[in-house]
């Protein structure tokens, strides 16, 4: 009875802050390293970048001539492709390292909860992705080009093409992280369902005009913006 009453009574072992401020720095400059070094490793196979570029261009535009306005304009989109392949390469291993610091202090139901959300932002990221690379951006494209043709000659700087592809991607990474910000806005308070529900106009006008400002003056793009934000709108206020 002894026993059991000094086992009752055993203060629980937990970790100082300095531990944590110590391993929270850890977990960052190894996150740091990781990022430096795949920025590194994506500028030195900036050959093999530039041959997929080169060849999904080529595949849906075979006769359209690439030519570059600037003499550092390449070099300088090197250097931004690079930095943001790492940047989303790096986002997987930052997650890790976030769910391995915070997941000793969140209980079982919490930790299937994030494991959900994670899984689920996965999914959204690489599926908006793909569909940005693979439809959108030749749609858009396409229609851009079969506009400009007959008034002017069919060149295109390889600047403008890859930094309106980076812009079409970062406008799709918005969508992705659009019904988590609505459930982390739910979750803490910050708004409820029937006001969400009430703003629902506002918010139609609101994806319309994040379209309007992510996208070239295109109302195709606007529209495959704008639509994926209000369907996961309406998602995120029936799950």
């Amino acid at each position: 009875m002894q026993h059991l009453e000094k086992a009752y009574h055993e203060p629980i072992p937990t970790i100082s802050w300095e531990n944590h401020w110590r391993e929270l720095k850890i977990r960052c400059v190894r996150s740091i390293f990781v990022l430096l070094s795949l920025f590194t490793f994506f500028l030195l196979k900036y050959q093999s970048i530039w041959a997929c570029i080169f060849y999904s261009l080529r595949f849906y535009f075979p006769e359209l001539k690439l030519v570059s306005r600037t003499l550092s304009g390449p070099f300088l989109l090197t250097v931004k492709i690079s930095f943001l392949l790492s940047i989303i390469v790096t986002f997987f291993w930052i997650s890790h390292e976030v769910w391995s610091f915070v997941q000793s202090g969140l209980t079982n139901q919490e930790k299937k909860a994030v494991r959900r959300l994670l899984s689920i932002f996965c999914i959204l990221f690489i599926m908006f992705q793909y569909i940005g690379v693979a439809w959108l951006v030749p749609i858009t494209m396409t229609f851009f080009v079969a506009f400009n043709q007959g008034i002017v000659e069919k060149s295109v700087d390889i600047t403008d093409i890859v930094e309106y592809t980076l812009t079409i991607q970062f406008a799709l990474l918005i969508v992705t992280l659009w019904p988590f910000l609505l459930k982390i806005a739910l979750r803490c308070g910050w708004a409820t369902y029937i006001q969400l529900k009430k703003l629902r106009p506002w918010i139609y006008v609101m994806s319309f005009f994040i379209g309007m400002i992510l996208t070239p003056p295109d109302v195709v793009a606007q529209f495959l913006i704008a639509l994926p934000l209000i369907v996961l709108y309406e998602g995120t206020l029936i799950l």
